[in-house]
């Protein structure tokens, strides 16, 4: 049964979060479950992390407002979906001016794809005029994510390690350490291991980001800083931002086929506010491996996500 008294136990950042999404009764079980704004704060910082800002002037000069055209990009399991519902629900482009479910090269296709690709989805789209709103989310959370959802594209050498996933290091081999390969997509680049997918997608976004104007947003920040990251992302590009912020409570992707189980509200939010969600499935010699990765570590200071246990940092 629903008890409206349960709000009591919830932090009053947590509520606000709760009540742009529509969400104001729940089961008391699941309020004392949900975060505090402490927990958040020690995983994500107090506030949102964003980059490209700098380069909105330059888009709005350069771009006719009714030319103007957005949409998401980044790996699967990242958010694309969320930000592409947030963005459509609470900010109004100039007259003219177009939001698109993704970036018109495909949104999970390499930022170096730009200009060289383009999607069904993305004909007739000039790509140059065209602002990416890239997503990325931690990476540890996102290897659980590919485990939980992998929606056909993780394509691994054996249904052993499909089932040991997020597996880096093979279990059943204890003498030395033998790395675990995998590609995304069917005819996709094989990786040395499923960190390396992350490590080798963002890494492209790195070395393509300055050719273009764009922002670079953590899905955690969609989750636990959504209005003050739309209000940035939607003025950014000359958009008008709503008056009463809304969030989409249900999953963004809807439960249809692949995203069928994906995260809604309640379920994101005890999710990425439990530290130890982002260790699942992690064994003690994949901690080594993905702590001793120099890519990993650029990212990860970058995007300010801290290296999961107790006194890492």
């Amino acid at each position: 049964p629903h008890n409206t008294g349960s709000i009591d136990y919830v932090d009053v950042r947590i509520q606000s979060i709760l009540k742009a999404a529509n969400i104001t009764i729940f089961e008391e079980d699941i309020a004392k479950q949900l975060p505090t704004w402490d927990v958040v704060k020690s995983m994500y910082g107090d506030k949102p992390v964003i980059h490209g800002l700098e380069t909105c002037q330059r888009y709005r000069e350069m771009i006719k407002p009714e030319d103007r055209i957005i949409g998401p990009a980044g790996l699967t399991n990242t958010g694309t979906n969320l930000l592409f519902e947030l963005i459509r629900t609470n900010c109004a482009m100039p007259t003219g001016g177009k939001i698109h479910w993704q970036a018109p090269w495909g949104k999970h296709e390499l930022s170096s794809s730009r200009l060289n690709r383009t999607a069904p989805s993305g004909k007739g789209i000039n790509q140059t005029i065209f602002f990416p709103f890239m997503m990325i989310k931690d990476p540890f959370s996102w290897m659980n994510s590919q485990c939980r959802h992998s929606y056909g594209v993780t394509i691994w050498n054996s249904r052993h390690d499909e089932e040991h996933c997020p597996n880096l290091i093979r279990r059943d081999i204890t003498d030395h350490d033998e790395i675990i390969p995998v590609k995304l997509f069917k005819n996709g680049k094989k990786h040395e291991s499923l960190l390396d997918v992350y490590n080798y997608w963002y890494g492209d976004w790195e070395r393509e980001h300055l050719k273009f104007p764009h922002l670079s947003i953590r899905y955690e920040d969609l989750l636990f800083h959504g209005k003050e990251v739309m209000k940035l992302a939607c003025e950014c590009v000359g958009g008008n931002f709503t008056d009463t912020f809304k969030y989409k409570g249900e999953s963004a992707k809807g439960n249809e086929g692949g995203h069928k189980g994906s995260s809604g509200m309640v379920k994101a939010l005890l999710h990425y506010g439990d530290p130890e969600s982002r260790m699942h499935g992690f064994t003690d010699r994949d901690m080594r491996y993905a702590r001793g990765n120099e890519a990993t570590s650029e990212l990860m200071k970058k995007y300010a996500y801290n290296y999961p246990g107790p006194g890492l940092q």
